[in-house]
């Protein structure tokens, strides 16, 4: 199907506004998987809804689809976490959430599996994927400005595209090889990359695309991670890179979490409702009820979530959950649940799941 749009490069407010007249696009944000690589935090929490800096995870993708002209935005999701991802719906009346069967990592549909659910249930004229765990500055409106363009001549798939830096870095994503803007390369997770540039789970599909996945799944495509479905894709249909600068996080393990953290908190926020009388080194995210006691020294970079109580310790680079006791410990580079309650131990670079208990008696 060939659709036809304008492009109304109408400045307001220093916003391009896109008129894409008599179109349909659908957002997606995926979020049904259950982040092993980051348990045992995400057994309890998923990972799009853990914090960075001031914001949640899944907030640098759902704020600045929220901009968008779509009509819906579906949050999909699986049954163990839904109830946790339900208040997103207050934020913006087009936006669902979609629930999959999916209690544990052996039942989940996958990242493709679940798409298909939905360009089943949701007819669109195109689909704006991203992964709930997109950390990036990309800006959206010029990825859907650039959508159309490529599409003015025939359905055009749009593939978000980042330079990771270096080959090795880019082994655990897809890596891409482009003539001009159309790649003409796409491998997931080589074990020799031919190159740095790596899609970043963002992409926009026509429906003629979409519908395809059907057939992927058919001759036996792996249903989890969408890399594949494009490896696939580009080899029959045009599929195109959009290349942004700026930041972008591949956050699926806590050396990735605590990089990211590090990397854009740059100034400190701290409730008008903690309690400090310790040491503050900045800059540090410090969240209402916390109470940092005299004898302590707490940052930099360092995440204290609410109601949590921190005595006679030093803490840094460390993202530390609600409700947790600190005693007498030095900790570096950790993860810590909420409700953990750790008492004399010195541990770096060490994940502590929630409800933990760890107490030295030496």
């Amino acid at each position: 199907m060939l659709v036809n749009f304008t492009l109304a490069d109408e400045i307001q407010n220093n916003t391009l506004i896109l008129s894409n007249q008599g179109l349909n696009m659908i957002a997606i944000i995926l979020a049904g998987g259950f982040a092993k690589r980051l348990w045992p935090i995400t057994r309890e929490i998923p990972k799009p809804l853990l914090w960075i800096g001031n914001k949640k995870i899944i907030d640098y993708v759902l704020e600045p689809i929220m901009t968008l002209d779509v009509d819906r935005i579906i949050i999909t999701t699986n049954a163990r976490f839904a109830h946790l991802f339900a208040p997103l719906k207050e934020l913006d009346e087009r936006i669902i959430i979609n629930v999959e069967s999916a209690m544990d990592e052996v039942q989940k549909l996958g990242s493709i599996g679940a798409l298909k659910e939905i360009f089943q249930k949701y007819e669109g004229d195109s689909y704006l994927v991203a992964a709930g765990d997109n950390v990036t500055s990309m800006n959206f409106k010029d990825f859907v400005r650039f959508y159309y363009e490529k599409n003015k001549d025939g359905p055009a798939s749009i593939v978000a595209v980042y330079d990771v830096g270096s080959p090795e870095k880019a082994k655990r994503m897809g890596v891409v090889k482009l003539s001009g803007e159309k790649i003409i390369y796409f491998v997931e997770k080589p074990s020799e990359p031919i190159s740095s540039l790596a899609a970043t789970a963002c992409y926009i599909f026509p429906r003629e695309h979409a519908i395809m996945i059907n057939d992927y799944l058919k001759s036996g495509g792996n249903p989890d991670a969408p890399g594949y479905f494009l490896e696939w894709l580009y080899k029959r249909a045009n599929v195109y890179a959009y290349i942004f600068r700026g930041f972008w996080f591949d956050i699926g393990t806590p050396d990735g979490l605590l990089e990211a953290f590090m990397s854009l908190v740059k100034e400190s926020i701290i409730s008008e409702k903690a309690d400090i009388s310790g040491k503050v080194h900045h800059p540090v995210i410090i969240e209402d009820g916390v109470r940092i006691k005299e004898n302590s020294i707490v940052g930099p970079y360092v995440y204290i979530g609410r109601g949590t109580i921190i005595n006679n310790s030093k803490v840094q680079k460390t993202l530390i959950f609600e409700n947790c006791e600190i005693s007498n410990c030095e900790i570096n580079r950790c993860l810590i649940g909420g409700y953990a309650k750790v008492r004399g131990i010195k541990i770096r670079d060490s994940v502590i799941g929630y409800w933990t208990k760890i107490f030295s008696y030496s």
